[in-house]
């Protein structure tokens, strides 16, 4: 998945437009019950979160010591997760 996103291409593209598509879903989820605040562009709003989310992801893949996605990700969580909140 992380090496098809990295190389582009159409696989890429239906990869981040199917992330977009589910934040949008998400947002909307959150909209509904009254825990996130209604956008005035909710699909600007989902592609902004998916793509910064995202390529946050893959940028700190590339930097990253291991090799292990499992290590990867679990430092990933560890590091970011509590500031985003």
């Amino acid at each position: 998945l992380v090496r098809s996103m990295q190389s582009g291409g159409d696989l890429a593209k239906m990869l981040w437009r199917n992330m977009i598509d589910s934040t949008e879903e998400y947002t909307a989820a959150g909209v509904r019950a009254g825990t996130i605040k209604p956008s005035a562009d909710p699909t600007a709003r989902a592609r902004f979160l998916a793509m910064t989310s995202g390529g946050a992801f893959l940028l700190y893949l590339q930097m990253h010591d291991s090799t292990d996605l499992r290590t990867v990700l679990r430092d990933y969580a560890e590091e970011m997760v509590l500031p985003a909140l």
